[in-house]
């Protein structure tokens, strides 16, 4: 397992692009995402963005860390990187977005109150875990409001493993099989998985990028979401190695690929 980039969560307060009931707003006063009458507290990690009443706003319950914020309006956006996964997030400032993206800020556990400026990270100490393996996000719209939502480390760990051992029976079939063209084993791979990629909830489309080894292996998998949102792509690439997963390699897996 490669080494762990830096968990990088940055609550902006001036630079957000929020799509709201299909245009575009333009954000002058940020209001606190922790502001007193805001919840911190223990569950699943959930922003909520509202325009209207805030209990119109989604709640992802998952094991791991949960905010939610009543603030009407309350703008947030995040970045979280890791050796696995990482998120194209749109800001209203192109270089602010730059500096986020390339890894020139070196605000690491930057979750601050706007208002204090209070460090956070160690109120939240299950979100700063240097030791977990998988964070995800997703990117939600609902009724014309943008969610972000992140899902906690074994909730996606889970997934992943099941997603694992559906490619490993994959891999089980075409070795019983006659297939020897990396077309037809990218076909029956995909096939395989079709009805296990529970990591592809909510979202509009998505494209999936096998990785075979010379010797006809499945070593990686990147599944690249797209989201619509006010008329600009954004997305979420989530890569999953199995060089690390404990699978048995005969002799010969796969006989014979050709170009």
């Amino acid at each position: 397992m490669g080494k762990k980039m830096p968990i990088l969560v940055t609550i902006l307060s001036s630079f957000l692009l929020v799509a709201c009931s299909g245009t575009t707003k333009e954000v002058n006063k940020i209001e606190s995402a922790f502001a007193k009458n805001d919840t911190l507290t223990s569950g699943a990690f959930t922003i909520s963005l509202n325009q209207g009443n805030h209990n119109e706003g989604i709640k992802q319950e998952t094991n791991g860390v949960f905010i939610q914020t009543d603030s009407d309006p309350v703008f947030y956006s995040e970045t979280i990187y890791s050796d696995r996964m990482s998120t194209k997030v749109l800001y209203q400032d192109k270089q602010r977005y730059e500096q986020v993206t390339s890894g020139d800020l070196d605000s690491e556990w930057s979750l601050t109150n706007k208002d204090s400026d209070q460090e956070m990270s160690d109120l939240l100490p299950s979100l700063f875990d240097s030791d977990l393996e998988e964070k995800h996000i997703q990117t939600l719209e609902k009724d014309g409001q943008i969610y972000t939502v992140t899902l906690n480390d074994q909730f996606i760990t889970d997934q992943i493993a099941d997603l694992k051992e559906e490619m490993a029976d994959a891999m089980d079939d075409i070795r019983d099989s006659d297939l020897d063209s990396k077309e037809d084993i990218l076909a029956a791979y995909e096939q395989s998985l079709e009805f296990s990629l529970l990591l592809l909830e909510n979202t509009s489309s998505y494209t999936i990028t096998y990785t075979i080894d010379q010797d006809g292996y499945l070593t990686e998998t990147k599944i690249e979401h797209h989201y619509q949102i006010d008329d600009q792509d954004t997305y979420l690439i989530h890569t999953t190695s199995l060089t690390d997963y404990p699978l048995d390699k005969p002799e010969s897996l796969i006989p014979q690929i050709e170009g």
